[in-house]
Parts: C-alpha cells; structure tokens; sequence
C-alpha cells in the first residue's frame, strides 16, 4: 500500500510561506511563528504572524509581503514592513 499522499500546497500557501520567512528574523522566536489567514490582493500577499511575545504568551500582528512572479520582492515587502510598524 502506497503511503498516504499530501496535498499539494496551493501558490498562495507557498508565497504565505515566502512572507512568513522574511519576517521571521525580525520576531523574538522565530522558531514558534507560524501563519494563519492568507490572502493576496494584487501582488501583496497578507497574512497573520501568530508569535511569542515577551512574557511567553503568543501575539498576533498582520503583515504584507509583495511577490512578483511568485517571488518574494524585497524592497516591495520592505516597503509594507515599514507601513505597518514593523
């Protein structure tokens, strides 16, 4: 019997993912973020970073990426990092 295959990520999940690794270096814990709520308007693609503050609790903060030909574009995403407090 063939083991159970996974589903195939979709292009939003896999630029979801793109987002969410850039803005990892800027988090406290980098290693416990993860990402909740993607969405893509245009070329930006918005999702929730979901990451321990602190005081070990998890906070939760909205940011943007721009992806261009599926693509993470640094200075686009820079752009938006700066708009919304990052």
């Amino acid at each position: 019997m063939p083991p159970p295959a996974h589903a195939a990520k979709t292009p939003l999940e896999r630029e979801a993912e793109q987002c969410l690794a850039w803005y990892r270096p800027l988090l406290r814990d980098p290693a416990g973020a993860y990402l909740t709520e993607p969405s893509k308007e245009g070329r930006v693609v918005s999702i929730t970073v979901h990451a321990t503050n602190g005081f070990g609790g998890y906070v939760t903060r909205r940011a943007g990426c721009e992806i261009h030909m599926g693509k993470l574009n640094v200075t686009g995403t820079k752009i938006h990092a700066e708009r919304t407090g990052w």
